[in-house]
Parts: C-alpha cells; structure tokens; sequence
C-alpha cells in the first residue's frame, strides 16, 4: 500500500519539520540528509507545496519551511499525497497440482479490510509524532539562530607558512614541516 516514493516524501517532510518554523531548510540540505537527486527532491517538494505541507522561498537565504500544521496532519494525508493509485493488485487464478480448482476465497474482501486496518493506523499517527522522535527537533527547538544575515560558514584556519631566518636555519628547516 506504500510506496517507496511515499516514504521518501515523508522522510522529506520530517526533516524539513525538524528545522523549526526559525529556518529554512535547502534544497542541497535535503539532498544530503536523503541521498537523492536535486531533481528527485524537487519533484517531491513541488507535491509539498501544491498540497501546501510546505512553502518555499526563492533567492540567498531561502529555502523550504513546514506551514501545515504538525498537531494536525496525520502519516495517512502525506501517504496518500504521493499514493494516488492504492487500486489491489489481483493475482491469475490458478490450477493446483493434480488439476483440482483452488480454494475459492474472496480475497478482494480480505485485501480491502487489511488495507482499512492500515489506513486506520497511519490515521492515528500524526507527524508530531515522529518528529519528537528524532534528535534534531529537540535541537532546532532550543537553540536559538545566531548566525548572520548571510548565514555563512565559519572560514577555515589560516595557515602561515615559515621560513629560515638566515642561511645558518636551513637545514633545519628543511628537516621541519613547512607550515605550522
């Protein structure tokens, strides 16, 4: 009944909730945290956001940001966001050995009464939920963003090269690492 591009879509929204309503989440964060393609993601990300779980700014600084409501939106409205065809899939009937019919069961009753069993259970699971079971979301919920305008990296550690003071250092230089 779920799809692996279902899964991926609700990977996706989880992550993006993780950030808190303070940050916007990229698109390369995304890709880096699931492992797929930008083009991939941003097909997922486009059914987000017509569906409005999510909104998006464009330019430096943007990015993806949850505005469905987390108390609210159930693993059942992601589902079946990115499952549009839960039709069965019915089998060939077949002989069993000996030429004997097989035993007749209406497996359509059986099929649609797990799939109401499944649908009941991802119903009760909101997205809270699963959220408040990953590490990031205690994380982005207590710490405040303190990065700039720009949120840029921190630059990486300055290297100084060194050389001999006089020609009486050299060989001992040559015999020492030349940066430090």
């Amino acid at each position: 009944m779920i799809s692996k591009r279902a899964i991926t879509g609700l990977d996706v929204t989880v992550l993006i909730a993780c950030a808190g309503r303070s940050r916007m989440v990229t698109t390369l964060e995304l890709a880096d945290s699931t492992g797929l393609s930008v083009s991939n993601l941003e097909q997922i990300l486009k059914q987000l956001k017509v569906n409005q779980i999510v909104k998006s700014v464009k330019g430096p600084g943007g990015g993806y940001q949850l505005c469905a409501d987390l108390e609210q939106l159930t693993v059942l409205d992601l589902v079946k966001i990115f499952d549009k065809s839960n039709a069965p899939c019915r089998g060939e009937s077949a002989t069993l050995e000996g030429g004997l019919p097989p035993l007749v069961i209406d497996s359509a009753s059986i099929e649609n009464s797990f799939i109401a069993l499944i649908e009941e259970f991802l119903a009760s699971q909101k997205l809270i939920d699963l959220v408040r079971l990953l590490p990031q979301w205690n994380l982005a919920e207590s710490t405040s963003v303190k990065t700039g305008r720009f949120k840029l990296k921190d630059p990486p550690p300055r290297i100084i090269p060194r050389s001999p003071n006089s020609v009486f250092q050299l060989s001992a230089f040559m015999s020492s690492p030349a940066f430090g």
